[in-house]
This record gives structure tokens, sequence and C-alpha cells, in this order.
């Protein structure tokens, strides 16, 4: 989404650098796992700066997947809503994709890389996932996904979509998007559909 469509809603916006991204510190990313407690961080950090009456939480790609998966931790009352577009169900999943994709087998890769992940950056790629976190997610969720995402499957969003506990979700694909570029594709209906999903969270 466009800054200036936010703009236009009134609407403020905190665009951090993820851990190991711009100008943030770190090394290693942790595919949502460790950044997950940042967004909860950055959602302090504003509630104590600038105390707004409502927040809405958004992420692309691997920035969805970590938006999602900081709902496992109970967000604060004005949090009013999520925007997760074309991430991943986990950590393990998505690696392993990337690896079929290579014409690699899973096993020795995948599980190897788990290990040297648990070693140095100190998770594991089956610790969390962001099934696991929107089970328990009860305020309105919008997800986006392009059918023809080589990157991250469409399916992937499919599947969180499914077991997202929110009563209000929204599932927008765009056919002939790749990763990333759902908005790009298709950008009358996309931001007609963020519309309304913004107006009934605000």
């Amino acid at each position: 989404m466009s800054q200036p469509f936010y703009h236009n809603y009134g609407m403020n916006i905190l665009l951090p650098d993820q851990r190991s991204h711009g100008d943030s510190q770190g090394k290693i990313i942790t595919f949502g796992v460790k950044e997950s407690r940042d967004v909860i961080s950055w959602v302090d950090f504003v509630n104590a700066k600038f105390s707004p009456k409502q927040v809405i939480i958004s992420g692309l790609s691997m920035g969805a997947t970590t938006v999602l998966m900081s709902a496992g931790t109970p967000y604060d009352a004005n949090v009013r809503g999520i925007i997760a577009d074309c991430g991943f169900t986990s950590p393990w999943e998505i690696i392993a994709s990337v690896v079929r994709g290579r014409g690699l087998p899973i096993f020795p890769f995948v599980p190897l890389m788990s290990m040297w992940a648990r070693i140095f950056a100190g998770f594991g790629f089956r610790e969390y996932s962001t099934l696991e976190a929107v089970k328990g997610i009860r305020i309105p969720v919008f997800f986006a996904h392009g059918e023809a995402d080589r990157f991250v499957p469409c399916h992937m969003t499919e599947k969180v979509y499914e077991i997202c506990g929110s009563s209000d979700k929204t599932l927008f694909l765009v056919p002939n998007a790749r990763h990333g570029a759902a908005y790009l594709v298709d950008r009358c209906n996309y931001e007609k559909q963020i519309s309304q999903f913004v107006n009934r969270c605000l």
C-alpha cells in the first residue's frame, strides 16, 4: 500500500526497519520468530510516545509473517487490525519450499540449516509459526496474496486464513500477481478492499 493512501485517512505511519535491515541493529534474520517480539516493542513505543486511539499493524512478505506471529502475544486494546500481504506459514515451510524450488532435497539441507540457526541465531525453524500464532487472533485481519507468487506460495496465506481465529477476516487474492505485487497488479480493488477493512477497524 502507498503512504498517501493511509495519509488520506488521517493516519500517521511508523516505518521501522526490521532487525538486520536498513539502519536497525543485528546481523541475522529469524524469519519472524524474534522479529515478532520487536513488533510488540514498536507498539509499546508508539503508545508511550503518541498515545494513539487506534493502531493498525501491517506487513509485506516476512513483514506479514512477523506481524501475524506478533499476534501470539496479546496486544494493547488500541490495536484494532492486522494487514498481512504474502506472508508464509513458518520458517521451516518457507525454507523447505525454497530448497525444493532449487531442486534440492529437504533432507539433509533444511534440518542442517535449522541446526545452524539454533547454534548461531538462537532459534529453530520449528520453534514458532504463523499458524500457531493466528489461532487466538480476535481482532480483524486482512490477508492478501498474489496467485502467481513463485517465492511464497499463495496456498500458505490460504492456510493461515483458514486457521485464523478472528471472526472478521478477509482473504484477497490477485491473479497474475507475483511476490509482493498484489497491490501493483490490482491497485483499484486492493484499495477498495483495504478501505472497507480500515473502516471496519476504525
